[in-house]
């Protein structure tokens, strides 16, 4: 099994697996400064390779994330 396929087995298992140690992530998000805060994921879509996780429409972050989503 190559590395990606892998990867990509763990991701599935932390999407159902409260757990998984690849639940929880680090979220980098960049306006004035870099800032760096853990995530928890919610779902994963192994076709598109996406991670989905919520957050508060109040916080820093989504403020940051909506400015600037790259």
């Amino acid at each position: 099994m190559d590395l990606f396929k892998m990867a990509k087995a763990e991701w599935v298992r932390a999407s159902v697996d409260k757990r998984h140690p690849f639940r929880t992530f680090v979220l980098g998000t960049q306006d004035e400064k870099m800032e760096m805060r853990t995530v928890v994921m919610r779902s994963f879509d192994s076709s598109s390779f996406t991670l989905r996780f919520y957050t508060d429409s109040r916080s820093p972050k989504y403020a940051q994330i909506h400015r600037n989503n790259q």
